[in-house]
Parts: C-alpha cells; structure tokens; sequence
C-alpha cells in the first residue's frame, strides 16, 4: 500500500472526490461505542446471576445480533427467546447511542460534505437498525445518509462481503466506486472482499491490532478531517 514520506503506513488519507459513494460501519468508525457493550453485557448477565468473562464483546464483535442471542443462550443458558433478548440489548443501548456516546472526529464534517456534494453515503453495520437510526436521529444526520443496511438483514457477518454489497447495491453504486471506512480487522476484511477502497479508521478498542489495520487497508485515519478535500490537519 502507499506510504507516505517518511515511510509510515499511517496517517495515509483518501480524497473523497475519486469515489462515487462512501460506506461507513457505526462502532468504533462514526461514534466511540465499542466499549459500551462491555457495559452492556456486564448488566445484562448479571441480571441473571452470571459473571461476564473478560473479552466477551471483543468475541462478539461484527456479529449479528440474532447470532449473539444464540450464543448467550447456548454458553450462559439465558432463559428468554432470542427477540427478548435482542429487545433488553437495544433498550439498554437506546439511550446510550441516541444522547452519550461521542462521535468520532471529523466524524460530523465528513457527513456534512457528503450531503452538501450530493455523494451517496450508506451504513454498513452488524448493529441493529434501531439503534443506527437513533444514533443518525438525535445528531440531525438521518437525511445525509441514503441507506442503512445491517448485517441482519442480509443474514450473515463481516467479514463475508455481504453487508457491503448490499449497501452499494442500495445506492445503485457498483463497489469497486465505493469507499468504505472501518475500525476492525473483520470489517476491513469485509469491505475488501467486496472489491472496494477501505479507509481503516483509529480506534482506541482497536489499538492492539494498528500495524496489521495499516497493512490490510488501503488508507489510515486518525480524523476524518484528514481527508481530501476536508484536509484541515
């Protein structure tokens, strides 16, 4: 991949204007959220009297949500069905996504740019629909994005294509147009499986794999801001 004059993998930006749409996952690429699931599965097994074991969420990252369900049900026993179970996680996590978590920087002007330039731009998310919609909601961006797909709906995870795919194919796109920006070595899988331009996006959740993030994608950000021509950095 490019590097840039003093040889580094890092701090490599794309320019917005070379693509005809841009893809974004939600968790830990638009808003700092990873560790809220940590949060999240700590209350929700205690409830039933279970300890959470250490790096649960990072094992149930870029999963579905039905796929998580059933593996709470088959590892810790929870008693409910899998739609109660996915009920409890989204009203726990409502809140959270629609009023505290913080975006990530640059995160609101790239979405701004995109609107005003009349680029396309989708979510590709494992996330549930619910919770995207009220994360694009309470921060006024629902109208800058033309379609959200998660992995739900197309029935498998990251790093399987899918997802990506159908998101371009919902902007009417062909995917070797579309420029994707991810945060996890699954999604950045995913993105290049679907033969598009990957943007890995810094992350702290994600830091322990940075080198192997730089190698795979194609370009490396620490702010959207770095981005052509937002470029303020």
């Amino acid at each position: 991949m490019p590097t840039d004059k003093t040889g580094s993998r890092f701090h490599r930006a794309p320019d917005l204007r070379d693509y005809r749409a841009v893809i974004f996952d939600v968790d830990g690429t638009l808003i700092d959220s990873m560790y809220v699931w940590e949060e999240i599965n700590r209350e929700y097994l205690a409830g039933f009297g279970v300890d959470c074991p250490e790096g649960l969420a990072r094992e149930m990252e870029n999963i579905t949500f039905r796929a998580a369900a059933d593996y709470f049900i088959d590892h810790f026993h929870i008693p409910d069905p899998p739609d109660k179970i996915i009920a409890d996680w989204v009203e726990m996590a409502r809140i959270r996504y629609a009023e505290c978590l913080s975006l990530k920087p640059g995160a609101a002007e790239i979405l701004f740019w995109l609107k005003n330039t009349k680029i396309p731009a989708a979510i590709a998310s494992a996330n549930n629909r619910r919770l995207i919609d009220s994360m694009l909601e309470a921060r006024g961006f629902a109208d800058a994005v033309s379609a959200v797909v998660s992995c739900d709906d197309v029935g498998v995870n990251k790093p399987a294509p899918d997802v990506y795919l159908e998101a371009a194919r919902r902007l009417g796109v062909e995917p070797r147009d579309c420029l994707v920006f991810e945060d996890v070595l699954p999604g950045i899988r995913s993105g290049l499986s679907a033969g598009m331009t990957v943007c890995a996006v810094e992350d702290r959740y994600s830091a322990p794999t940075r080198e192997e993030k730089a190698a795979l994608a194609h370009y490396y950000i620490t702010d959207f801001r770095e981005c052509q021509p937002l470029k303020v950095l």
